[in-house]
């Protein structure tokens, strides 16, 4: 079981000082300042101190296995990591007043609490990905009657089986301020446990008749998640991810030796570019062939990092919106502990400088099931 440094089941045994000293991005909360109408408590770092206790004072705490008070714990500490960069003075013309915000913290902070997780606290991947995503929509219990389709957006967070740990976490959030809106923030998140429960996710993914139900429920966006489609998809593409260096090519030559292989960089290496140029081309020469397959129906394997969702979806699109052949998209995400990737890339025939890894680790969208038919994480942590 992975346990968060700090971590404590009452609120007096709660060390700061020692917290604070441990973490870089604790004590960067500092003077990080929030707007005083609502969150009139002070700093980024009162509030967070705030919000902990609050998650171990919880009643519903002691309830929750030991691994997820773990997970409430940890998430209590990142959940505003990212206001330190993001947080800024506008004017609010409603309020009639300059106003402090920060803007896209939680998506920011998500990215942050991976790389934390992954490269600093050697947190395993189950673990580090409902983190993530709470750190992510922490915020949504408050919103969501306010998105455009609220059913999607609590449909999407219970694929990470999170929705019962955020009605509690966003209840800690609202307890760890000083505020004079309590009343109407608890009511909307009351409203959206209810909304969980009419759709049946509160406390379990929601769940849809197959696979392509799924994946077009969140493709398109008036489909109904009851809705059941004819299915006629004949072939299967294999979508690769993951940083370099992280077993991608190790995956497909063990597992899917037989198929066909798109990839990017040996099609670099054929048009003459060195590493890390000629994307464009690359990328170009690569949609060609993946519609040569298509035209077939022959399944193959697209290998590439694509570590952002943005990227996926449009491979995605072409995959399977392509007349002839559509195909069935299985994302197969490749990810080894943060020591192995080292040794890893220092064995590649063209090493990815250090700089570079950072990076995509830094950017790195782990992928969902909202995205694909099918998505296997295959993880090599060793004995971890």
């Amino acid at each position: 079981m992975w346990k968060c440094f700090g971590y404590t089941e009452k609120v007096e045994d709660l060390d700061w000082q020692a917290i604070t000293n441990k973490f870089e991005w604790i004590r960067d909360m500092i003077g990080v300042p929030q707007d005083p109408v609502f969150h009139a408590e002070g700093d980024v770092w009162t509030h967070t101190r705030m919000v902990t206790e609050e998650v171990i004072s919880h009643p519903d705490f002691l309830k929750l296995d030991l691994q997820t008070r773990h997970i409430m714990f940890t998430s209590a500490l990142l959940h505003d990591v990212e206001k330190r960069s993001t947080t800024q003075e506008e004017f609010n013309e409603e309020l009639g007043r300059i106003q402090i915000v920060a803007p896209s913290h939680a998506k920011k902070g998500e990215y942050t609490a991976r790389q934390v997780l992954y490269r600093d606290l050697d947190c395993p991947f189950d673990v580090r990905e409902k983190i993530c995503r709470i750190v992510r929509y922490h915020g949504l219990p408050i919103f969501a009657i306010e998105k455009d389709n609220p059913q999607k957006s609590v449909i999407q967070t219970s694929l990470y089986g999170i929705n019962h740990l955020l009605r509690i976490f966003s209840e800690c959030d609202m307890r760890g301020r000083v505020c004079g809106d309590f009343e109407s923030q608890m009511y909307r998140i009351e409203l959206f446990e209810e909304l969980c429960k009419e759709n049946n996710c509160f406390d379990k993914p929601y769940e849809f008749e197959s696979d392509l139900s799924r994946f077009i429920f969140f493709k398109k966006s008036q489909s109904s998640p009851d809705y059941v489609p004819f299915n006629n998809i004949e072939m299967t593409v294999h979508l690769m991810c993951g940083i370099p260096a992280s077993g991608k090519d190790h995956f497909i030559k063990n597992n899917l030796p037989d198929l066909p292989m798109i990839s990017l960089d040996d099609i670099r290496e054929e048009l003459g570019f060195k590493a890390g140029t000629g994307t464009g081309q690359a990328i170009q020469e690569a949609k060609e062939r993946a519609k040569q397959y298509l035209r077939v129906g022959q399944d193959f394997v697209w290998n590439g990092t694509n570590i952002t969702r943005e990227t996926r979806m449009q491979l995605i699109d072409l995959f399977t919106s392509y007349k002839i052949h559509p195909a069935r998209v299985v994302i197969q995400y490749v990810e080894t502990a943060s020591n192995q990737q080292v040794v890893q890339n220092k064995d590649r025939k063209a090493v990815v400088p250090s700089k570079i890894i950072a990076k995509f680790v830094r950017n790195l969208e782990v992928p969902d099931l909202s995205e694909a038919h099918q998505l296997n994480y295959n993880l090599n942590y060793g004995s971890n």
